[in-house]
C-alpha cells in the first residue's frame, strides 16, 4: 500500500539563523553570458536575466556547527520505494530509498550544512532540489514551503509543495505520487502566470548521485553545450567525447564543469549507472526540453567543495 506520513526526523545541523536584517543589493552575478553559439542556438540565451535578487533578502546567518537537530519530514512509501522531502528546504527530495535493493538512489547529504552558493547565499547538496524563476537555484532553496497532504481520484495520497514565487510574481505548485506497485515516483509541476503579460522563467531540477569509478551518465544526445572548464564563451561541442575524454564518466572531468544536452526528437531522460547497470533514471514530458550535467571536477578546488558541503 501507499503511504504519507509527517514525522521527525534528526540531522546533525548547523544554526541557521534566520535572513539578514538588511535588503539584499548585491548583484547575484547574473550578467550577460558571452557566447560563440549561432542564432538559433542562442536566441534566447540571456533572455530574463536578473542583476538582483529583491526583495528577497540574504540566508546568511548561519553557522558550521553540527548539533543534533529534529525537523519535520514528508515520507511517500509504497512497497518498493521511500521518498523522504523536506518541506522546511525547498520541498528537497532528500532520499529515494530503493527497498528491493536496500541502498538510495540518490546521494543523501547526512548533514544539514549549508554555504554560499545559491541567490540567497545559503545553499545545501545532496537529494533532489527545484529551482524556479531565474538562475543560481531557488529563493527558497533553504526556505519551508507550504505543503498539503490530498487524495487522488484512486484513493492515492498526493504530497503537495506551492509558493508565490515574488521575483517573477508567479506561482507554482509540486505534486508528488508514490501509487502502490510503483517503481517510479511521479512528480507533477505547475507554474502559473498570473500577469497579463509574458514573463521569463526558467524551471530546473538537481538530482545528486554519488561519483564513483565506473559510473556513468546515460542521456540521448549527440551535443551538448559547455560552460566552464575552460571554455571562455558557451560552445557546442559533440558528446561524450567533445575533447579526446569521455565525460559521460564524471571521474574523467578534471574541472567543475557543466554540459547542457542538445535533445531533439528523443524521448526527454537522464540516468546514472554504476558499474553493474544499477542506478537512477528522471525522465518527463517533452515540455522539460533539457538536461544538464555537472560534475565539481577532480581537481583540489571540487574535491574541498563536496568535503566543506558534507
Amino acid at each position: 500500500m501507499s503511504e504519507l506520513r509527517f514525522e521527525e526526523q534528526v540531522f546533525p545541523s548547523a544554526h541557521f539563523g534566520g535572513q539578514a536584517a538588511m535588503p539584499s543589493m548585491c548583484c547575484t552575478g547574473g550578467s550577460l553570458i558571452p557566447t560563440d553559439l549561432e542564432e538559433t542556438d542562442g536566441l534566447f540565451i540571456n533572455y530574463g536575466t536578473v542583476r538582483e535578487i529583491l526583495p528577497y533578502q540574504q540566508q546568511d546567518q548561519y553557522d558550521r556547527a553540527l548539533e543534533p537537530t529534529a525537523y519535520t519530514v514528508a515520507v511517500l512509501e509504497n512497497e518498493y520505494l521511500r521518498a523522504t522531502f523536506t518541506p522546511c528546504f525547498g520541498g528537497k527530495l532528500w532520499s529515494l530509498w530503493d527497498k528491493e535493493h536496500d541502498r538510495d538512489l540518490l546521494d543523501a547529504n547526512p548533514v544539514m550544512r549549508p554555504c554560499n552558493l545559491a541567490l540567497r547565499n545559503a545553499w545545501m547538496c545532496g537529494g533532489v532540489e527545484w529551482n524556479i524563476g531565474v538562475t543560481g537555484h531557488s529563493p527558497f532553496t533553504c526556505s519551508p514551503l507550504f505543503t498539503a497532504r490530498l487524495t487522488g481520484s484512486y484513493g492515492e495520497p498526493i504530497l503537495r509543495f506551492y509558493e508565490y514565487e515574488r521575483r517573477r510574481g508567479s506561482v507554482y505548485q509540486m505534486d508528488f505520487t508514490l501509487p502502490t506497485g510503483s517503481r517510479f515516483l511521479y512528480a507533477r509541476m505547475r507554474i502559473v502566470n498570473p500577469n497579463e503579460t509574458v514573463i521569463p522563467m526558467y524551471w530546473w531540477s538537481t538530482v545528486a548521485v554519488e561519483e564513483a569509478p565506473g559510473s556513468r551518465v546515460v542521456v540521448p544526445a549527440d551535443e551538448a553545450y559547455i560552460t566552464g572548464g575552460g571554455y571562455p564563451k558557451v560552445c557546442k561541442r559533440p558528446i561524450p567525447v567533445p575533447e579526446k575524454v569521455d565525460v559521460s564518466y564524471g571521474v574523467n572531468s578534471r574541472n567543475s564543469i557543466d554540459y547542457f544536452f542538445h535533445i531533439e526528437n528523443e524521448r526527454r531522460y537522464m540516468s546514472q549507472l554504476d558499474r553493474e547497470g544499477f542506478g537512477l533514471v528522471q525522465t518527463s514530458t517533452s515540455r522539460q526540453r533539457g538536461r544538464k550535467l555537472f560534475v565539481w571536477g577532480q581537481g583540489n578546488g571540487g574535491k574541498r567543495w563536496q568535503q566543506y558541503l558534507t
